[in-house]
């Protein structure tokens, strides 16, 4: 280790002691010189939908931590310009395809609703507002409610992979071994509480 850089900090005022949260970080690399990296979520719900918080995003920047032109929040001054997509709950993979230059990352949710997402640009992933789980209660999803948010089902990216009920999901890889010819493309899932490996056929952004 020779020296650092920092090329994205969060503003000072949304740092906070709730150390011990499971929230997710993770970071990806593409091949033009940009750095992906998840924020996971600080607390249940707050703030997630709101693109002048850093939780609860998948953040983009250049590899000298200037923002893209082609974010897809570039041009505001209101809220986080490297938010590339928002309302993820607790990221915990993420990983950019080279073959096709598409990023995809693995969440979980909460009773149910572990996730893998192919992550568009701009896109509400609906964490608090929608999940395919249920709430540890045992009911449906609505932080949104006691937020006064309102929205359509239409407006949320769902899934490309649902894993309900929960495996607790971990991170992945895409599979390019040439020892596992016939996994070439694959994602391989990790599960943090069943300690298992998933290996998952994803062709043209179905299961």
């Amino acid at each position: 280790w020779i020296e650092q850089e920092t090329i994205w900090q969060a503003d000072m005022e949304h740092y906070n002691a709730s150390g011990g949260v499971g929230a997710g970080g993770r970071v990806a690399f593409d091949d033009a010189g940009h750095v992906y990296f998840s924020v996971g979520s600080r607390g249940p719900s707050a703030g997630i939908q709101d693109l002048s918080m850093p939780w609860g995003k998948m953040h983009r920047v250049n590899d000298d931590g200037s923002i893209p032109e082609d974010n897809p929040f570039a041009d505001r001054d209101d809220l986080y310009r490297s938010i590339y997509t928002y309302g993820h709950r607790s990221p915990q993979g993420l990983e950019f395809d080279t073959s096709n230059g598409e990023l995809w990352g693995s969440e979980h949710g909460p009773r149910g609703g572990d996730e893998v997402n192919r992550l568009l640009p701009g896109r509400n992933y609906g964490w608090p507002l929608h999940s395919l789980g249920l709430d540890y209660d045992g009911t449906p999803v609505e932080w949104g409610r006691d937020q006064g948010i309102t929205f359509e089902l239409s407006d949320i990216e769902q899934p490309v992979v649902d894993l309900t009920p929960s495996i607790a999901v971990s991170s992945f890889i895409i599979t390019t071994s040439e020892q596992f010819p016939e996994w070439e493309g694959d994602f391989l899932v990790a599960s943090l509480k069943a300690r298992s490996l998933f290996r998952i056929d994803i062709e043209d952004n179905q299961l």
